[in-house]
This record gives structure tokens, C-alpha cells and sequence, in this order.
């Protein structure tokens, strides 16, 4: 008398980031794991991107789920979102206007008035430098890069060289309209 015995396969589950969320009922997700190198033995960080399914399109980008092997849906999902562990803040800000109300306040903060010092204090500081400030162009926007300058800070080199060239034009006395080619009607 024998006894058969079952056996279960192992299901997988996996904890991952939610990456994408464009499409319908289906999200993109990040498995991240870690991978001794083969030479130096270091902990290596390794990714792993799937494409799991999510019936009632609940997950968000950045949100942390639990997904699990299942039965092939289409050419790409084999996963299904079977928990949402923790949700990703909503940011309802956009970037544009964070650094548009930052470039506001530095630029109320450079052009106010600063108080007078009592003269019972140390002696006169030195004059500060002006601070200024260049609205970003709509690129720097799009990819958070706009950049303030600050009191005291030294420009960039390429600014330098800009600021210097601006200072050789005022200096020097104004150039001469360039000279016109001579023309076969001309010399006649």
C-alpha cells in the first residue's frame, strides 16, 4: 500500500515598487535584490522590473505591493498585485511651481530693504555683493535644475568668462561697421 503524495509548487512572492502606472489594469513594479559579486564579494544590488496585473487599477507609482506568481495573462504579466503594503505620498504640488514661489521669495528677499544698524555697533561692514537671481529657462524647469545664486557665492567659469567679455564691451569704444566687399560693379 503506497500513498501518494502531493506535492504543492512552490508559489512565488515578491515585495516590489510600483514603477509605472500608465497602463490599464496593468502596473509596472521593481523587485530589488542583492547578488554576491563573483570577484570582490561585495553585496551587489540587482533589479528586477515585472509587469503585474491589478484588476482594479488601485496602485499608484511609488506605491510598496505584494505581488505573486500566476497563470500567464498576456505576452508580459505573469504577476498579480494581491496586497498594496504601503501608499506613496501624494505630492500635489508640481515641480514647475515649487521653484517658481522659491524664485518669488528670493527675489522679494534680495530686493527688500534691509534695516538700518544701530551705531552703537562694530564698525561698518564691508558692502555686500548683489544677489541675483535668473528666472530658469522652461527646460531647468521641466527637470527641477533651476539653480539661485547666493551672496557671496564665485560664478560658475563659464559665467565668469561671460562677465568678463560684458565688461571688455563696456570699457572698449564702439567697433566699426564691418567694411563691405568690394563688388565687380564697384571697382568699375
Amino acid at each position: 500500500m503506497q500513498q501518494q503524495i502531493e506535492v504543492k509548487p512552490m508559489i512565488k512572492k515578491r515585495v516590489a515598487i510600483v514603477v509605472s502606472d500608465k497602463m490599464d489594469k496593468t502596473r509596472v513594479v521593481a523587485v530589488q535584490w542583492f547578488r554576491k559579486h563573483p570577484i570582490y564579494g561585495r553585496a551587489v544590488r540587482r533589479r528586477s522590473k515585472f509587469k503585474v496585473h491589478d484588476e482594479k487599477n488601485e496602485a499608484r507609482r511609488g506605491d510598496t505591493v505584494r505581488i505573486i506568481e500566476t497563470r500567464p495573462m498576456s505576452k508580459d504579466k505573469r504577476w498579480r498585485i494581491i496586497e498594496i503594503i504601503t501608499r506613496a505620498p501624494i505630492v500635489e504640488v508640481a515641480p514647475g511651481e515649487i521653484d517658481a514661489e522659491f524664485l518669488a521669495t528670493q527675489l522679494k528677499a534680495a530686493s527688500a530693504p534691509s534695516a538700518p544698524a544701530p551705531a552703537a555697533e562694530a564698525a561698518p561692514a564691508a558692502p555686500a555683493a548683489p544677489v541675483t537671481v535668473a528666472a530658469p529657462g522652461p527646460e531647468a524647469v521641466k527637470k527641477g535644475k533651476a539653480k539661485t545664486a547666493e551672496a557671496g557665492a564665485e560664478p560658475k567659469p563659464k559665467a565668469k568668462k561671460a562677465l568678463k567679455a560684458a565688461a571688455a564691451e563696456e570699457k572698449a569704444p564702439a567697433k566699426k561697421p564691418a567694411r563691405k566687399k568690394k563688388t565687380e560693379e564697384s571697382e568699375k
